[in-house]
């Protein structure tokens, strides 16, 4: 399977996944291949999340694979939680826009800490964060109701062409040590 040299590796929650950035570098959306998922209302609070929750850390609603280091939960209330254990510090905020390519930029305004009533065909930005591993996502809700969400969702490129290139490393005039 070739995903293109755009791709990386998430090596987080013990596992190691690839999350496909195909056409992702320049933010426009060409090519962007968005993931869908569906997530149903957890009733159980004391077993595991099953279909409730997804990882965008680690690409997938498999126990095995995230051990519930999980981004986003259907809790029984029938919001969407984004801080679903310590120490995370995800946010989200609806964005305007009809699909996902319309979504190019973080928000500045808007952000909700804990969680959110999703509506059907709007968008948001998740800024996964949980200390160590720290990056936006986008994503559109297809489907809404207090038992079932179906969300589209993508990598949202924060290296945009319009910000210019970066600098580069200076030569260095000999050998010195490393730190």
């Amino acid at each position: 399977m070739d995903l293109g040299w755009k791709s990386i590796v998430l090596v987080s929650c013990g596992a190691v996944g690839l999350l496909s950035l195909h056409g992702m570098a320049s933010g426009t959306g060409r090519g962007e291949q968005a993931t869908k998922v569906t997530l149903t209302r957890r009733a159980d609070a004391g077993g595991s999340y099953g279909t409730s929750a997804y990882s965008f850390r680690c690409a997938s609603q498999d126990l095995k694979v995230h051990r519930n280091n999980v981004d986003l939960v259907l809790n029984n209330c029938g919001q969407l939680h984004v801080s679903a254990h310590g120490g995370q510090e995800n946010r989200v905020a609806q964005v305007t826009g009809k699909k996902l390519a319309d979504v190019t930029a973080l928000p500045k305004e808007g952000w909700l800490k804990s969680c959110f009533q999703p509506e059907k065909d709007a968008l948001y930005v998740l800024d996964v964060n949980d200390g160590e591993v720290h990056f936006p996502v986008k994503l559109r809700v297809l489907e809404a109701s207090p038992d079932k969400v179906t969300i589209e969702w993508a990598p949202l490129p924060t290296v945009r062409a319009e910000d210019g290139e970066a600098g580069v490393l200076g030569t260095c005039a000999g050998a010195h040590d490393c730190s």
